[in-house]
């Protein structure tokens, strides 16, 4: 949605993706893509209407009841604060990447972070919301900060195994949201879902069980750095020694 709208057209993130890459870098996005979605001509009204309507409250709510505590463990974990704003937008996409589920979110680096949630991907799994924002907040922090070094193989995946750990792992079961009961079910879900994770997973599992049951002392920053992980480090994350 684009300032709280209703857009009752189908969309796919690859359109959003391509359309940045078109840009300048210094573009406003979020402008151009206002300029784009007002020369779509309007679909009748529809079911979508009311299901979007419901997701929306559905996050306002939780955001509302969850967001205090949400904010303050991932300050905890990770040594930043979640964004004070951010753009939501919302799809019904049935394009997919597997052809069964596909990507739940995705973000895009704008000014405040942009993130799209897909409404069809979420409600299939049963995924809270929730996580899915918060997980798609956290890449954007990261790639903004640059406190991964992208260039080193095992990265990327050590970013996305990392915050999965940390929201779907640990974050959901302190809201009383999870599917699962620990740090294993985590691991067992993330190599059961996303392909080529099982050797970084592997080796975070340990190191991640060992920081939730101590989680709130240091940042995971911290307790990455007294691995060889470290080394995909960019610049030195929160609570690393520098």
């Amino acid at each position: 949605m684009l300032r709280s709208k209703l857009l009752n057209i189908k969309t796919s993130i690859r359109t959003f993706k391509e359309f940045l890459y078109k840009t300048p870098p210094n573009s406003k996005f979020l402008i151009e893509l206002d300029k784009v979605l007002r020369r779509v001509k309007p679909k009748a009204l529809n079911n979508n209407e009311n299901e979007v309507t419901r997701f929306k409250s559905e996050l306002e709510n939780s955001l509302k009841a969850n967001g205090a505590y949400t904010n303050k463990f991932i300050t905890s974990v990770f040594g930043f604060s979640l964004p004070g704003r951010a753009t939501i937008l919302l799809s019904k996409s049935n394009k997919t990447k597997s052809g069964v589920v596909g990507e739940l979110a995705t973000m895009l680096i704008d000014d405040p972070p942009m993130v799209c949630i897909n409404i069809n991907a979420v409600s299939k799994i049963k995924s809270p919301p929730l996580i899915n924002l918060v997980h798609e907040l956290l890449h954007a922090i990261i790639y903004k900060k640059k406190l991964i070094d992208y260039n080193i193989p095992g990265s990327g995946m050590l970013e996305e195994v990392l915050i999965r750990y940390t929201t779907e792992g640990m974050l959901e079961r302190r809201l009383g949201l999870s599917k699962h009961a620990s740090i294993n079910g985590c691991y067992n879900n993330i190599i059961s879902n996303l392909s080529g994770s099982k050797t970084m997973a592997l080796r975070m599992r340990n190191l991640m069980k060992s920081y939730d049951e101590k989680s709130g002392n240091r940042t995971v920053w911290s307790a990455i750095e007294e691995t060889s992980l470290r080394r995909m480090f960019g610049m030195r994350p929160p609570g690393t020694k520098g």
